[in-house]
């Protein structure tokens, strides 16, 4: 039978991957399958619990599965590095708010995690209208690369990462998951944090994706660590030209026509894993993603031997 003890234990243990302590509140709202009827206090007493048993430790109002006090001022650094990385992206979406047929772009991975180091960039998630897939990417890596903001060569830290695409008639990511233990892209798909979004984008991705609430259920929608990029009337009136101009038959056409271009681009690139069966590259017309260097196997692996070493101390 699952224990509160054993959520708190397999949440701790994600974090502690990445060195990252939590509050009482933090641990309550990324549970890992916690039991029903669970509560915030309840949690609260049971990582008390946890603590006073030598199972996990805790200190000022964190709690983490192994050690605490470097990751604390590691923790607290982090804070100054997600506001800065987030003025970045605010200030590069400005100029690319216009971009037609974008409906929204959320930062994901390190930076809304909150743990970026200095020398991160920033990685963003874009959602973008069907049938105008290429179309898009065509004129936000433009936007973005003409704002000096974008990633690119040696060009990494606090730069944009444009690596992450999908439409918004394919929302749902268990397609691309390794399986149903994907405990990275279970978290990346609940805490995105809306960077763009006037459509309130934030809540069909959630409903897509309700195989993720299942494993954890109290995870808040739409945490804003900043208020979104705001729709200016002049890059809305322009916006929405555009995407009238290239709404039908021209819109289909030129869409076919970036898509060729990409796609003869990409082919090129021999240094590329997108021709092995797995998820780390995609490339379809409803969803590019460019993860050469996806780690998600390795951190599912460290997150079951850090929770099973864990939790062989509850029976010490």
């Amino acid at each position: 039978m699952r224990t509160l003890s054993d959520s708190i234990i397999d949440t701790l243990a994600f974090f502690a991957i990445f060195d990252f302590p939590l509050t009482s509140t933090e641990v309550f709202d990324r549970l890992w399958e916690p039991p029903a009827g669970v509560g915030p206090l309840d949690v609260t007493k049971e990582l008390e619990h946890l603590v006073v048993n030598k199972v996990i430790v805790g200190g000022g109002g964190y709690f983490a599965l192994d050690s605490i006090n470097g990751a604390l001022e590691r923790r607290r650094g982090a804070h100054w590095l997600v506001a800065h990385k987030l003025r970045r992206a605010r200030r590069a979406l400005r100029y690319a708010a216009w971009v037609p047929f974008m409906r929204a772009v959320f930062i994901c991975n390190t930076v809304a995690f909150g743990w970026p180091r200095a020398e991160s960039d920033i990685d963003v998630f874009v959602v973008v209208r069907r049938d105008r897939l290429w179309l898009t990417r065509l004129f936000l890596t433009a936007a973005i690369g003409l704002s000096g903001y974008r990633r690119h060569g040696a060009r990494v830290a606090d730069q944009v990462c444009l690596s992450f695409y999908i439409t918004d008639n394919a929302l749902d990511l268990s397609a691309v998951r390794l399986d149903a233990d994907d405990v990275l892209l279970t978290y990346w798909s609940l805490f995105l944090h809306p960077l763009y979004d006037p459509e309130n984008v934030a809540i069909e991705v959630r409903h897509a994706n309700s195989w993720a609430a299942t494993r954890i259920p109290h995870a808040p929608l739409d945490i804003k660590l900043h208020p979104t990029v705001p729709q200016y009337h002049v890059s809305l009136w322009f916006k929405k030209l555009i995407e009238k101009i290239f709404f039908y038959r021209i819109g289909n056409y030129l869409n076919a026509w970036a898509g060729g271009l990409q796609k003869q681009k990409m082919r090129g690139n021999t240094h590329s894993v997108q021709r092995l069966p797995d998820s780390r590259v995609v490339i379809s017309d409803t969803m590019l993603k460019f993860h050469e260097n996806d780690r998600r196997n390795l951190y599912r692996d460290q997150w079951n031997a850090k929770r099973f070493e864990a939790k062989s101390r509850l029976t010490v």
